[in-house]
């Protein structure tokens, strides 16, 4: 027996926020991990540039192209330090910029920091030194500056990213469980929309019920509830021979 359509099933709020934490979880994390391998891939290119050594300036001069952005160090062997300057696409000549960040302090190394420049235009550019051994490092593209730094901190971010895709799938298939519970109602109860024609028993009226005890013929139902007749006493049925009258 069937009582009309089951009310609709209602998600619980853990399974909601597990679901959208998941999600949300997942997306970023994809996102970041796309950023750490187009840095990483950026860092790999500079790190192979530098592994196969700098430009040697013969005679104290090299010539090199450049991009915009673009940065070299001038290297010297030994505690001279030469004095170096930078012509450029455009035939201005600028000197080398001191930077602080790779000067090392020590004395005892063999080869120092003369200074860098970055390119402010694309094209070829002259490098000439007085004094000195010296050469030009690889170029270090802005481009692989900016991806090592998203490199490092996208992979910063993926741990907590991580973290919340994971607590997030846990709480959306803890909610799931319960929801799909809660649906399916207590076991043994009469739930709604099953079709179970056997959750209230039918019991016709007219059907005799085993009770166990025997009866006399013409005691069931039928003249319980006065359907049929009873027997004729003796001696009143007109059929019997020895009938009074």
């Amino acid at each position: 027996m069937s009582y009309g359509n089951p009310p609709a099933p209602r998600r619980s709020g853990l399974t909601t926020a597990g679901k959208w934490m998941f999600i949300i979880g997942l997306v970023l994390s994809v996102i970041v991990g796309i950023g750490v391998a187009w840095g990483g891939v950026q860092g790999a290119r500079m790190f192979s540039d530098f592994q196969e050594g700098g430009t040697p300036m013969d005679g104290g001069q090299a010539t090199v192209s450049m991009e915009e952005g673009d940065l070299r160090l001038v290297t010297a062997e030994g505690s001279q330090t030469p004095t170096c300057t930078v012509t450029g696409p455009d035939g201005t000549e600028s000197a080398l910029t001191q930077d602080s960040t790779f000067d090392t302090g020590d004395q005892q190394v063999d080869a120092q920091v003369v200074g860098t420049y970055q390119a402010t235009a694309t094209g070829e550019h002259t490098f000439t030194c007085e004094g000195g051994t010296t050469s030009l490092s690889p170029s270090i593209s802005i481009g692989a500056t900016i991806g090592l730094a998203v490199a490092g901190l996208g992979i910063l971010a993926l741990i907590p990213l991580l973290l919340l895709t994971g607590i997030g799938l846990i709480l959306w298939l803890v909610g799931r469980s319960r929801d799909r519970k809660a649906a399916d109602g207590p076991p043994g109860g009469y739930g709604y929309g099953h079709g179970n024609s056997n959750a209230y028993p039918q019991q016709g009226y007219g059907q005799p019920q085993d009770s166990g005890y025997p009866q006399a013929p013409g005691q069931g139902y039928g003249q319980q509830y006065g359907q049929g007749s009873p027997p004729r006493p003796p001696g009143q049925d007109p059929t019997d021979p020895y009938r009074r009258d």
